[in-house]
């Protein structure tokens, strides 16, 4: 039962992708479409491809690392 973490500034770089797509998809769809559906849509569209980047980044760029006690 060993523990391990992951170093959290890594991390964080690694999620960047989602927040950056879901973003750009809720401005996308306020911009061009201009309705809630559109907004939601475009949101969900942008988190969905964020995360299509953001889990193989995650494995390959963020290390487990061991604890230092």
């Amino acid at each position: 039962n060993r523990k391990v973490s992951v170093a959290w500034d890594r991390a964080q770089l690694a999620a960047l992708p989602v927040l950056a797509f879901g973003f750009l998809g809720l401005l996308v769809g306020k911009a061009v479409f201009g309705t809630w559906p559109a907004v939601f849509f475009f949101g969900w569209l942008g988190v969905t491809v964020g995360m299509v980047i953001t889990a193989p980044l995650y494995h390959l760029y963020v290390p487990l690392v061991k604890p230092e006690n």
